[in-house]
């Protein structure tokens, strides 16, 4: 079961994340008996070893349809832990096969929701839900959290029941902590719908609750059964949420803004840093493009691409995008334009052509600067960009000024956790670290950190660049331990994310190895 939590009033990245896909997921337009048979092919191949779950998955086949999606999921089968196990670990592969079926349970839930709210049922009533939790996660969002807010990611199994959930706490698990949550919801306080199972569920006695996903409460205490080690939880249902990460929702959900459902899910993923991910879907989008000659389309695209391949280090390709996209793109889009010639900076940038590099982003900064409105992002983007180009050329002061500029215009615009103002923090520490001013460039690294620790998902490569930078620096101030630390860190995203022979994993693998050596 994945769910967040943080301090008093804070839920992380991974709320927001599954919010905006859950909302994308459940606006895809496709053909429900297309999407299920093809669902019925994926399953048969995932599970061609087991005769038992092919006999179930035949019956899926024949049986499943949304009036019955209550039932197939109160069942103990593939279709339970496929839909389980991809909400915890947002494995967007599954979820886009299964959008058939998230979009059949929300409703069928949210259907039984408006009959018991409209019904006499009491106002305030308690569920129970019993499982076993690693003790680490256990620690840091739950019992370090009391006070706090604790979100479920996922669709969410209670009874109302207190027994039943007892079968559930895993007590005898030495590796994971026994929890029983204790909830009390109120009817008027919930946002998030539920509705009893009892009467639609393969298991009828259960007595199951079920809440649809992103439900939030709020950690009242915990208590510690003395004589078996488990943990009481009590929760209660809330409407409260995290302003900074719901301005940064808001913010990014403009972001991702696209012309269909499909275009939006590719927005996400890039902004989720999920580059090999996406880019076969925005070539296929490419690809249809083509075909209906829209000129507009295939400009975008070309775009992406180029941000893509520069993002996963083929430059040549990126380039080739990039110039695709500028001689489509349309004269009046200043914007598109400036963006195009910002990223083809960059990608110069990175080859290590630093005087073209500046030609174009001067380019891109002048498009803008004829914007009616100013787009605080692309300024920043481009002006960032600038100033590393000066840092290149030792001009130390001047490219600190530019960044310091850019902060206090991020500051002053964009919302608190925007990723943009970890960038220009991390700039700002570059700076202090070829000034050799490491205490200073450590605390606008943590600075950086902390932004994108609330605003990206943990597996983010960005995430890994700050960490790298941070072990530097720490390293620089003789502080091996902690550098160690946050090398490992680095090394556990990239291996997630990159290719075993990456050179920016190789490069972090061997300063760990050198680091752990001099410990």
């Amino acid at each position: 079961m994945a769910f967040t939590s943080i301090s008093a009033n804070q839920l992380d990245s991974s709320f927001m994340y599954s919010v905006l896909l859950k909302e994308i997921l459940l606006e895809l337009e496709y053909d429900d008996e297309t999407a299920k048979q093809d669902f019925v092919d994926y399953c048969r191949y995932e599970y061609a070893d087991n005769i038992a779950t092919l006999q179930t998955i035949d019956r899926f086949e024949r049986d499943y349809c949304q009036d019955r999606v209550i039932y197939w999921y109160s069942q103990p089968c593939f279709f339970f832990e496929l839909l389980n196990r991809s909400l915890r670990s947002q494995d967007i592969e599954i979820l886009v096969r299964m959008t058939f079926v998230l979009r059949h349970l929300h409703k069928q839930i949210e259907h039984f929701h408006s009959n018991t709210i409209s019904s006499g049922s009491p106002t305030c009533f308690h569920v129970y839900r019993g499982q076993g939790m690693d003790r680490k996660e256990f620690d840091s969002k739950i019992r370090n959290k009391v006070g706090g807010l604790l979100s479920f990611n996922s669709f969410l199994s209670t009874s109302e029941n207190a027994a039943v959930a007892e079968i559930f706490v895993l007590r005898n698990d030495p590796n994971s902590v026994a929890v029983l949550f204790d909830i009390i919801v109120d009817k008027s306080m919930s946002r998030c719908p539920y509705a009893s199972l009892t009467h639609n569920s393969a298991i009828a006695d259960e007595e199951e609750i079920l809440f649809s996903m992103h439900s939030v409460f709020r950690i009242q205490s915990i208590e510690e059964n003395m004589d078996d080690g488990s943990w009481r939880v009590n929760l209660t249902m809330t409407h409260e949420n995290d302003q900074q990460l719901h301005a940064l929702t808001d913010h990014i959900r403009k972001r991702i803004e696209g012309p269909t459902g499909w275009n939006r899910l590719e927005n996400l993923l890039m902004e989720m840093g999920k580059w090999k991910m996406v880019k076969p879907l925005i070539e296929v989008s490419l690809a249809s493009s083509l075909r209906d000659e829209c000129h507009r389309k295939r400009a975008y695209f070309h775009h992406q691409l180029g941000v893509i391949n520069a993002m996963i280090g083929d430059y040549a390709m990126a380039i080739e995008h990039y110039k695709e996209s500028l001689a489509l793109k349309s004269p009046t889009d200043l914007l598109g334009l400036a963006l195009i010639h910002n990223g083809i900076g960059s990608t110069l940038e990175e080859q290590g052509h630093s005087s073209d590099a500046l030609g174009e982003y001067e380019c891109a900064l002048s498009l803008i600067n004829q914007l009616g409105q100013i787009n605080i992002e692309a300024v920043s983007a481009v002006r960032n960009n600038i100033a590393g180009v000066l840092r290149f050329q030792g001009k130390l002061l001047k490219a600190l000024h530019m960044y310091e500029e850019c902060l206090e215009l991020e500051i002053k615009y964009l919302p608190a956790l925007h990723p943009d103002l970890a960038i220009t923090y991390a700039n700002i520490a570059s700076i202090y670290d070829d000034l050799n001013e490491y205490e200073i460039a450590l605390r606008f690294e943590f600075k950086a950190l902390n932004i994108e620790q609330h605003s990206l998902p943990s597996d983010h490569p960005s995430l890994a660049v700050t960490h790298s930078n941070i072990a530097l620096t720490l390293y620089a101030l003789n502080r091996i331990v902690e550098a160690v630390s946050h090398l490992q860190q680095t090394v556990d995203i990239l291996t997630k994310v990159l290719t075993c022979d990456d050179p920016f994993l190789l490069r972090n693998r061997s300063l760990l190895e050198k680091l752990q050596r001099e410990l």
